[in-house]
């Protein structure tokens, strides 16, 4: 690797920032430019033998390299812009769309909220203590109704 130096940004340098920066991309920002976490890209450009900062990589892109682009190719940002912001929502818009909504259940709240029977005539079974009076059954009254003609309850 060679000795660090104090950075000169030149063509080569600049290829290596763009080197960094796409080893470190993270999607594309509302601009259609890619998302670059600076600290990473001066990372990779520290272990290429640059004495850089993220802050430097940073103002190196924003103001001399991407700028540069801008005025060169004003119609390709424009439209990066614009295809990017446009495709994200339209698909935003179709997944949203699609899903049907979630309705939320209502929470229940102390005894009040425990279910009634739904027919009058169906009663709910009540629990009965066994005989060692440890475990709790529920049993429906047809079933104590068994149990008492066999003798067990």
């Amino acid at each position: 690797m060679p000795p660090k130096a104090r950075v000169t940004w030149n063509d080569k340098s600049d290829r290596d920032l763009m080197l960094a920066m796409l080893l470190t991309s993270n999607g594309l920002n509302k601009d259609g430019l890619p998302k670059i976490p600076w600290e990473a890209c001066a990372r990779i450009l520290r272990l290429m033998g640059y004495d850089v900062s993220k802050d430097s990589v940073n103002q190196r892109w924003g103001k001399h390299v991407l700028l540069e682009y801008k005025e060169r190719f004003p119609e390709l940002f424009a439209k990066a812009a614009n295809d990017s912001g446009n495709d994200a929502d339209a698909a935003d818009n179709e997944e949203q769309a699609d899903k049907k909504p979630v309705k939320s259940t209502p929470r229940k709240r102390g005894r009040a909220a425990k279910a009634e029977p739904k027919d009058e005539d169906e009663e709910m079974p009540t629990p009965k203590k066994a005989k060692n009076g440890k475990k709790v059954a529920i049993v429906s009254e047809e079933e104590e109704e068994e149990m008492e003609d066999d003798g067990e309850a």
